[in-house]
């Protein structure tokens, strides 16, 4: 697992329970699993164009993603602030 991966988790943990991100965790695995053995065959349909569109969709998640973990920690950091000043 990537650090991408594990801030997303560790993000998560905070909203979902537990059996939630496991089942979660499992389900990513096999679909990664699954595109990875079928990268070849993706690579024939999709081309080098349709290739470049996903990378720059899988990249624009990935940055909301980040926004979002971004967004929720200067949130609980502000509420924590706020709350100790009181």
């Amino acid at each position: 697992a990537g650090p991408g991966t594990l801030s997303t988790i560790m993000s998560l943990t905070q909203e979902l329970p537990d059996h939630v991100i496991i089942v979660g965790i499992i389900l990513n695995s096999i679909v990664i699993y699954v595109f990875l053995k079928s990268a070849d065959w993706f690579q024939e349909k999709l081309g080098v164009v349709g290739i470049k569109i996903i990378e720059r969709i899988f990249g624009i998640l990935l940055i909301a993603i980040g926004m979002k973990i971004l967004i929720n920690s200067l949130v609980l950091s502000i509420d924590f602030a706020t709350k100790a000043l009181t």
